[in-house]
């Protein structure tokens, strides 16, 4: 992927933030449990975040990058179990905002519409089978928005800035992919911050495929001062820092048929969809036929001479 981008570009970040409720009052319910280990000022440093933490230092690091460069251009997408939604966009008026009446006012609002969405109380068919939010929906919703200030600013350089907290949800896997191809080859790094416990596989491999950076903070109480070394760092810097990468890196696919990570699929010769298994003579997604292989035919079995048969001698 070409990087042509210079100092003197103005930046474009997309911030998609997971607002689970389903995931975020767990994580306050945890929180409440003792700690496991203490820093100077007595919090714990391993605890999991609040909505309210996450979201008050996650606000500081939008200030932070809004004041960088006046003509900096700025988005946010909130994500849960239902829907994804723009709560704030510096291109345009947003749910009665005036560009022109400041940054205070304009990320008070923004804070009100957030909060809006990330108390929507799912339903129980939701908490049971549903846990994960429409990451796939929000990263779509970003890419356009980038393609239409792209048209306006050419020179702006984009980039995408994922903050997720719940599971990766295998039948996410191929709309998520289309968006990760689309914006590898657009040249639009994809930036994952994962604050939940296990790593995300979806997200791993979008970070690296389209040379963005992935982080799993191991201390999420800290969460400002990851956002602000590494996150804040725009396209062309990042040439000339040491980024954090990925050790181990999983590239293991959803298989269409049942939408689950596999080790060993079969694939499909036309449209290369993943299947565990090929008891199926038919592709699900193109419609081509597979020409299986036939078992090979039994010999037939001789049968046995009878008693009263009679023997022909030679």
């Amino acid at each position: 992927m070409a990087d042509k981008s210079s100092p003197d570009d103005p930046s474009l970040l997309v911030v998609i933030v997971d607002v689970n409720p389903w995931f975020w009052s767990n994580a306050a319910l945890t929180q409440q449990q003792p700690p496991l280990a203490m820093s100077n000022d007595g919090s714990d440093l391993a605890a999991p975040l609040t909505f309210q933490q996450m979201w008050d230092q996650v606000l500081m690091f939008l200030s932070s990058y809004s004041l960088l460069r006046s003509d900096n251009q700025l988005a946010v997408i909130a994500s849960n179990m239902n829907e994804s939604r723009f709560v704030f966009n510096s291109d345009e008026t947003v749910a009665g905002w005036n560009p022109n009446s400041g940054l205070h006012q304009a990320f008070s609002s923004l804070t009100e519409r957030i909060k809006d969405i990330a108390l929507q109380v799912p339903t129980p068919e939701q908490s049971e089978t549903e846990q994960g939010s429409v990451l796939s929906g929000a990263l779509s919703m970003a890419l356009c928005y980038i393609n239409r200030i792209q048209r306006k600013i050419s020179d702006v350089k984009p980039r995408i800035l994922m903050l997720q907290v719940s599971p990766d949800l295998s039948p996410q896997y191929v709309p998520l992919m289309n968006c990760i191809f689309s914006a590898q080859k657009n040249s639009i790094p994809l930036d994952a911050c994962v604050l939940c416990d296990t790593d995300s596989t979806f997200l791993q491999q979008a970070a690296h495929l389209t040379n963005g950076v992935y982080l799993r903070p191991d201390k999420r109480q800290g969460l400002l001062q990851y956002l602000l070394t590494i996150f804040l760092v725009d396209v062309y810097s990042r040439k000339f820092l040491r980024m954090p990468t990925a050790a181990d890196v999983d590239y293991r696919a959803a298989c269409f048929c049942h939408k689950t990570v596999t080790d060993l699929a079969y694939v499909c010769s036309v449209c290369l969809s993943i299947y565990c298994n090929n008891r199926s003579p038919l592709c699900n997604t193109c419609g081509t036929r597979f020409a299986l292989p036939k078992l090979p035919a039994l010999p037939a079995k001789k049968k046995k001479a009878g008693p009263g048969a009679a023997v022909n001698a030679s």
